[in-house]
């Protein structure tokens, strides 16, 4: 399993209705085609996520935290899940599984953004690759490994990414799957691919486990919290 297991906790904690497992909402997997196709080709709808959820019986539109990104850990989740005790709000998941893509596809996509970057310094921010490439942010520190060992410089200033290429550097180093490439090129983009691979397996997986799953989670979670408040008095 590569995936955290579930711990039951059997404790007899005395908590408040707010922080039972009533309060997540499961809407997940609930878009349309055309909404998904929509989101795979960059043409996102202008209708905000709120709105499918309005008027339903299964959320409260204004008392709700909505999750539109598909988590790939636990530890993601449960950012969301402190933030909605936090807030006393209800938690509504309303993200569905992107379209897969194959991660060799993301990887010269990846360079295609790097090399039209390098050519018009222009400079991009976190969340524009992240939302571009649909990774998160381990494979993304993995990816701006790779591209370093293909000639690529990646500097972070005024909070973006600057991305500029060696000009000695040809198009030669951009295949590092080719029959004889460098080993080290070869070893940061199978790394980077791995990543993929596994950041897709976990969002499936996040997609797919039980809310029974993930109530019990969230309610360790809250748990935990609690007895972390009880040892500063």
């Amino acid at each position: 399993m590569r995936l955290i297991a579930v711990r039951s906790r059997a404790e007899n904690n005395q908590i408040n209705t707010s922080r039972s497992i009533d309060w997540i909402v499961d809407w997940r997997n609930k878009n349309s085609n055309e909404e998904l196709l929509a989101a795979s080709t960059n043409l996102a709808s202008q209708m905000p996520i709120e709105n499918y959820i309005n008027n339903s019986e299964i959320a409260d539109p204004q008392n709700s935290i909505v999750l539109k990104e598909c988590p790939a850990s636990w530890d993601e989740m449960r950012v969301w899940f402190r933030q909605a005790q936090h807030k006393q709000q209800k938690l509504a998941l309303v993200y569905t599984l992107p379209p897969p893509v194959p991660p060799q596809q993301i990887w010269q996509q990846l360079i295609g953004i790097a090399k039209y970057l390098s050519r018009t310094k222009k400079p991009v921010t976190r969340q524009q690759l992240i939302q571009k490439l649909g990774i998160g942010d381990i494979s993304l520190r993995l990816g701006f490994t790779a591209l370093k060992h293909l000639g690529f410089q990646v500097n972070y200033r005024d909070r973006a990414f600057h991305i500029t290429r060696q000009p000695e550097t040809g198009d030669r180093f951009l295949k590092p799957l080719s029959p004889n490439p460098s080993s080290q090129i070869a070893r940061s983009a199978e790394q980077f691919l791995a990543a993929l691979w596994e950041e897709q397996f976990r969002r499936k997986y996040f997609c797919e486990v039980p809310l029974s799953t993930i109530q019990s989670i969230a309610l360790e979670t809250v748990l935990q919290e609690l007895d972390a408040a009880e040892t500063l008095f």
